[in-house]
């Protein structure tokens, strides 16, 4: 621990090497929801695609070490969908996150004006608003036929619906922390800019739902993301 912390402080104290950069991005997201499904019949978890975007803020420290965070928005979207016989029913829901990471990041590849990153940290997120949309059977509107054998049998139509997600403040743990890692493929245009690809997988490590009941099962979120940006450096202020 003693060597660790030798170095970092090693690290921060070259200011003449020190420099800020700014950066955008927009990705497209996969995120699973780790939730037991056994003790419901006939269900599907399924994974669903969203989008993200965010704000960079890399603080170079020198040639191989720097330091990113920033602020971005999202998605990490799951459905259930019934299968045998209650085909057709299904409920997404679309979630958006404000999250916050803090990455260290290491160069370990250089070749003419491409860059190898791999960068690793933590995260937090605020669970903000979310829709549900789906289907389920209208009880309100079926029909009736007699089967061969005179049995009378009904069939039900499907009501569709789209809603805003009401949070519970008893059940939604809004907020979230977890750790993050990824690579980062940088494009130097020039001597200021550049462009970028990031692969990236974010594990929570908190459950969606408070405890609120005796044997909960846990709903956690694993959310793989790849997205493209460009960064600028900023000027310094060397003496």
């Amino acid at each position: 621990m003693k060597q660790i912390i030798i170095v970092l402080f090693s690290l921060i104290s070259i200011p003449n090497q020190a420099q800020f950069s700014i950066g955008f991005d927009l990705g497209y997201d996969y995120n699973h929801l780790n939730t037991p499904v056994s003790n419901k019949i006939f269900t599907k978890n399924t994974n669903i695609g969203g989008y993200s975007s965010s704000f960079q803020i890399n603080y170079n420290f020198n040639n191989l070490f720097s330091l990113k965070t920033g602020f971005g928005l999202l998605q990490k979207n799951y459905s259930f969908t019934r299968t045998g016989d209650y085909l057709g029913v299904y409920e997404t829901f679309t979630n958006f996150y404000f999250q916050v990471p803090i990455n260290v990041q290491l160069k370990i590849i250089e070749i003419r004006k491409f860059k190898l990153f791999v960068f690793g940290g933590i995260f937090s997120a605020y669970w903000a608003f979310a829709k549900v949309h789906g289907a389920t059977p209208n009880i309100f509107n079926s029909t009736n036929t007699v089967g061969n054998d005179g049995q009378i049998i009904q069939y039900l139509t499907l009501a569709n619906y789209s809603e805003k997600y009401q949070f519970n403040a008893i059940k939604d743990k809004r907020f979230e922390f977890g750790f993050v890692t990824g690579l980062s493929i940088n494009y130097g245009l020039n001597s200021n800019f550049s462009i970028f690809l990031e692969p990236k997988y974010y594990q929570s490590l908190t459950d969606q739902q408070k405890q609120y009941m005796v044997n909960q099962v846990p709903k956690i979120t694993q959310t793989l993301c790849i997205s493209i940006g460009c960064l600028m450096k900023l000027p310094s202020n060397k003496k």
